[in-house]
Protein backbone atom coordinates (compact mmCIF):
# COMPACT_ATOMS: atom_id res chain seq x y z
CA UNK A 1 0.00 0.00 0.00
CA UNK A 2 1.42 3.25 -0.79
CA UNK A 3 0.98 6.00 2.33
CA UNK A 4 2.86 8.59 0.42
CA UNK A 5 0.99 12.13 0.78
CA UNK A 6 0.93 14.82 -1.84
CA UNK A 7 2.23 17.72 -0.73
CA UNK A 8 -0.28 20.46 -0.22
CA UNK A 9 -0.26 24.16 -0.40
CA UNK A 10 -3.35 26.45 0.85
CA UNK A 11 -3.71 29.91 -0.24
CA UNK A 12 -6.13 32.24 1.38
CA UNK A 13 -7.34 35.78 -0.63
CA UNK A 14 -10.55 37.65 -0.69
CA UNK A 15 -13.91 35.94 -2.24
CA UNK A 16 -12.95 38.16 -5.76
CA UNK A 17 -9.79 37.94 -6.20
CA UNK A 18 -10.00 33.71 -5.37
CA UNK A 19 -13.46 33.74 -8.06
CA UNK A 20 -11.28 36.55 -10.60
CA UNK A 21 -8.07 35.64 -10.20
CA UNK A 22 -7.16 32.80 -8.71
CA UNK A 23 -9.39 29.64 -9.75
CA UNK A 24 -8.82 30.97 -13.67
CA UNK A 25 -5.30 29.72 -12.77
CA UNK A 26 -5.81 26.67 -10.99
CA UNK A 27 -5.47 24.55 -14.23
CA UNK A 28 -2.13 26.27 -14.84
CA UNK A 29 -1.23 25.83 -11.40
CA UNK A 30 -1.87 22.09 -11.38
CA UNK A 31 -0.18 21.82 -14.99
CA UNK A 32 3.30 23.13 -13.36
CA UNK A 33 2.90 21.18 -10.32
CA UNK A 34 1.13 17.69 -10.99
CA UNK A 35 2.17 16.32 -7.50
CA UNK A 36 0.79 19.23 -5.34
CA UNK A 37 -2.82 19.62 -4.18
CA UNK A 38 -3.98 23.72 -4.23
CA UNK A 39 -5.96 24.37 -1.66
CA UNK A 40 -7.87 28.08 -1.85
CA UNK A 41 -9.42 29.32 0.95
CA UNK A 42 -11.82 32.23 -0.23
CA UNK A 43 -13.07 34.67 2.83
CA UNK A 44 -13.18 38.75 3.14
CA UNK A 45 -12.63 38.24 6.77
CA UNK A 46 -8.83 38.59 8.12
CA UNK A 47 -6.15 35.60 7.62
CA UNK A 48 -4.34 34.75 10.81
CA UNK A 49 -1.35 33.19 9.33
CA UNK A 50 0.23 32.39 12.00
CA UNK A 51 -2.94 30.31 13.74
CA UNK A 52 -4.80 29.24 10.39
CA UNK A 53 -3.53 26.69 7.92
CA UNK A 54 -2.87 28.92 5.37
CA UNK A 55 0.62 28.73 3.61
CA UNK A 56 0.23 31.65 1.80
CA UNK A 57 -2.16 34.54 1.55
CA UNK A 58 -2.68 37.17 -1.17
CA UNK A 59 -4.02 40.67 0.90
CA UNK A 60 -4.64 43.90 -0.04
CA UNK A 61 -3.64 44.95 3.26
CA UNK A 62 -0.43 45.71 4.12
CA UNK A 63 2.46 45.25 2.95
CA UNK A 64 3.54 44.46 6.48
CA UNK A 65 6.27 41.58 6.77
CA UNK A 66 4.80 41.15 2.99
CA UNK A 67 6.67 40.10 -0.09
CA UNK A 68 5.29 42.45 -2.81
CA UNK A 69 3.17 41.03 -5.29
CA UNK A 70 2.69 43.17 -7.77
CA UNK A 71 -0.50 42.48 -8.49
CA UNK A 72 -3.23 45.07 -9.25
CA UNK A 73 -7.12 44.09 -9.18
CA UNK A 74 -10.28 46.18 -8.87
CA UNK A 75 -8.04 49.38 -7.64
CA UNK A 76 -6.34 46.73 -5.10
CA UNK A 77 -2.84 46.31 -5.33
CA UNK A 78 -2.24 42.93 -4.00
CA UNK A 79 0.83 41.49 -1.16
CA UNK A 80 1.85 37.82 -0.97
CA UNK A 81 2.40 37.13 2.46
CA UNK A 82 3.71 34.12 3.99
CA UNK A 83 5.03 33.26 7.62
CA UNK A 84 8.69 34.80 8.48
CA UNK A 85 8.95 33.23 11.84
CA UNK A 86 10.47 29.62 9.84
CA UNK A 87 11.07 28.70 6.03
CA UNK A 88 8.97 27.88 3.54
CA UNK A 89 8.34 23.93 2.36
CA UNK A 90 9.34 23.37 -0.85
CA UNK A 91 5.97 23.12 -1.86
CA UNK A 92 5.06 26.56 -0.56
CA UNK A 93 7.71 28.12 -2.08
CA UNK A 94 6.72 26.73 -5.57
CA UNK A 95 3.31 27.81 -5.00
CA UNK A 96 4.75 31.21 -4.26
CA UNK A 97 7.45 31.33 -7.59
CA UNK A 98 4.37 30.18 -9.51
CA UNK A 99 2.27 33.02 -8.10
CA UNK A 100 4.69 35.67 -9.11
CA UNK A 101 5.41 33.83 -12.31
CA UNK A 102 1.52 34.74 -13.32
CA UNK A 103 2.15 38.38 -12.47
CA UNK A 104 5.11 38.84 -14.79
Amino acid sequence: MNTRTRAQVTISATNAFTAKWLVPRVASFREHHPGMDLQLHASDEAVDILTQRVDLAATDVGPIRAQPFGLVVAGHTYHLVMRADHPPSPSVSAAAEWLRSQVR
